[in-house]
This record gives structure tokens, sequence and C-alpha cells, in this order.
């Protein structure tokens, strides 16, 4: 008697854990026919295929038949997970929006200084932000109003952030002909913006350029090129600016083959352009 009731227990015990082996099997399968990643060999369990279509899961598998899993179709992988795209994110305030991402290297910030007087901001930033605290810092430091500069500033993800990278010089350079080295007549009206704005702030200074020939008369072209900026620094002179504060350089037209500056800035007759150093920076005075 006593060893058939222990019988009875154990075989007792045994059913109770194949049904919940059982049932656990089957809480596992419906969990994953939820999510869309049921077997189709099991999808004919009962209360599966209800599942399957209450299931909240976007994620989408291949035809029961099939019998290829979920292969390499990155369109059957849904995931909320952050894709990256390679795409350049735009700033999103950039007025008119920025379109497509320009090719080449980013231009660099300039103000140019008009004949008479106006202020042209160009070049490219990565924000506006960055366009308007250059602005201020210019409008400020010059004592203008910053809805008088003429801002032409392009949007390129790769320009410089940095407030202090902007280059200061007159917009309209000194024109020579040929060989000419003499000041041209219009030098004096050119001129005449940084007189000003070098009078009215000691501690800025003057760099007169000038181009030189990289090739065949290389020398004397150099020389023409010297004098000009010589005579273009003897007109700031001339016109009270002490001659510490004017610095003359001669570089080459092009480096590695490539003009330098674009060739409206550099025509065959030959140009000088003027810029400035600590133009913007506080006065010790």
């Amino acid at each position: 008697m006593t060893i058939g009731r222990s019988f009875a227990l154990r075989t007792l015990g045994f059913l109770t854990l194949i049904t919940l082996l059982a049932a656990n099997g089957w809480l596992v399968a419906l969990n994953l026919a939820k999510h869309g990643r049921l077997p189709a060999e099991l999808s004919s369990l009962p209360g599966i295929d209800v599942a399957v279509g209450k299931g909240a899961s976007p994620i989408t598998r291949p035809n029961a038949g099939d019998g290829e899993g979920l292969g390499s179709d990155p369109s059957l992988l849904v995931t909320d997970d952050p894709v990256p795209s390679g795409e350049v994110v735009a700033p999103a305030d950039w007025p008119g929006g920025v379109g497509q991402p320009p090719d080449g290297p980013a231009p660099a910030r300039r103000l140019l200084v008009g004949p008479d007087g106006s202020l042209r901001l160009d070049g490219s930033a990565p924000t506006w932000s960055v366009v308007t605290e250059v602005s201020d810092l210019v409008a400020r430091r010059l004592d203008r109003d910053p809805s008088a500069i003429d801002v032409a500033v392009t949007w390129h993800p790769e320009a410089s952030d940095r407030i202090g990278d902007l280059q200061v010089e007159l917009a309209e350079a000194i024109r020579f002909e040929g060989g000419d080295v003499g000041l041209p007549d219009d030098g004096p009206a050119v001129l005449a913006p940084a007189v000003e704005l070098l009078a009215a702030r000691p501690q800025a200074s003057a760099v007169v350029i000038g181009r030189a020939a990289t090739s065949d008369g290389a020398e004397a072209d150099s020389a023409v090129a010297l004098a000009r900026v010589t005579a273009v620094a003897d007109a700031l002179v001339a016109a009270g600016i002490v001659p510490e504060r004017v610095l003359t350089v001669v570089g080459p037209a092009s480096v590695d083959g490539e003009a330098v500056g674009s060739v409206e800035a550099n025509p065959p007759g030959g140009t000088v352009v003027v810029r400035f150093q600590n133009l913007l920076t506080p006065s010790a005075g």
C-alpha cells in the first residue's frame, strides 16, 4: 500500500512538472508572437494567431513559407534607435534656409570696408548665431548700428565658429595698369576710409599687400610689386598715419599653381590690397 501511494505521488509530481513547462513554453511563444519574432512553424499554436494580429511591434517578418528568416534586407529590421544617416544637420534658424551643403572648403569671413565707409560681412559660418555675434562685435567696436551692416554670409558646416576669425580689409583694391608704380589718380579716394579708421583707432595698423609673379620675370615683377606697395604706404603716411603703423608685404600671385584670391582681386594689371590688424580690439586709451 505504501509503495503504491509513493508511485502515485511521483507520477502526480511528474505530470505537474510537464504542465508547468508546457505553460511556460506557451507564454514564451506568445511573447515572441507579440513582437513578431515567432518562427513560422509555431504560428499555428492555440492563441498565437490572435497574439500576432494584436502585436504592437512594427517589425516585419517574411512569409511563413520562405524559410529564409529575416535575411539581410534592412527594410525588415525596424527599431526605435536613431540610425545615423550621414547627412549634415543644417541650422534651423538660418534666414531663408541653407539648402544643400556647399562643395569645397569654407570661405573665410571678411569685413569689407567700402569707399563710403559702409561695412559688408561675407564669407561663411556654421550657425546663424555666429553671424549675429560677429555682427554685434563689429557694431560695438566700430560704433555702428548692427542693422547697417550688410550681411552676405553663407552657411558652411565646416566654417570656423570662432568670433575672432574675421579678416578686415578695404572692399576696393588699389588697381595699377601695366607697369605703373605710381599711385593711381583714384588712390587717395580709395584709401580715405582706411585713413579715417586708423586715425580713430590708434591700436590698429594697416598691412599693404602686393602680389608678384612666380614664373618668368619674377624678379622684375617683385620689384614692381614692391614699388606699388611702397607708393600706397607712403600715401597713408602722407595722410597722417605714423610709419610704424603701416606694414608692407609682397606675396606670390599664386601658391602651388593656384591664384591667390579671385581673378577679380588679381587682374593682369595688378592690385594692392589694404588689410587691417587689431582694428576690432579694444583701444588701450
